[in-house]
């Protein structure tokens, strides 16, 4: 998915500058962004093996195995001010039920994004959803939250600052002589 939003997001940026109502507010490249992301998500699970069913305008990829049925929606969310994720839906969403009599234990994950102002996704996470909080649009409550891109170095990380081999002479021109004023 990542790939795709990196290859692609600049494509929204390009639609919604066709017109100034495209860019009164988020809404229109919030939309081109979301149908970027799901044909990734569709296109990265049929290669990974996962059955797909749209669902009320979603997706869930579907996984199963072990008698379970896990099912993960493909669903934006956001960071909040503390750092925490903030996943929203409907109290009718299936993402808060689950089928009693199923032959297998379904579970609900979510497979979430959030993308960026320049149209690409920051971070994608898998996290099971444990539930929810709110009366109207619901936020999800998420289990552990399982990072499937970092954009974050690792721990411990010491950049060297080191330039590249032919490109470290500010002196000179790249060859080290002296360059033409």
């Amino acid at each position: 998915m990542s790939e795709i939003g990196d290859e692609s997001g600049y494509l929204v940026g390009v639609a919604t500058d066709q017109h100034r109502s495209f860019r009164r507010t988020r809404r229109p490249a919030s939309a081109l962004e979301r149908e970027l992301f799901l044909d990734a998500a569709r296109r990265a699970a049929s290669r990974e093996g996962f059955a797909i069913e749209e669902v009320s305008g979603g997706v869930d990829l579907i996984a199963s195995g072990g008698g379970h049925l896990r099912k993960y929606r493909v669903k934006r969310g956001t960071r909040t001010a503390d750092g925490a994720y903030r996943f929203v839906c409907g109290l009718g969403s299936s993402l808060l039920t689950t089928e009693v009599d199923a032959l297998f234990v379904e579970e609900r994950w979510l497979l979430g994004y959030i993308s960026s102002e320049d149209h690409t996704l920051d971070e994608i996470i898998a996290a099971e959803v444990v539930g929810s909080e709110g009366n109207g649009p619901v936020t999800l409550l998420l289990g552990a939250v399982i990072p499937l891109i970092d954009m974050t170095p690792p721990p411990n990380f010491t950049s060297t600052e080191e330039g590249l081999d032919g490109f470290d002479d500010e002196e000179g021109t790249e060859d080290g002589s002296a360059g033409v004023a």
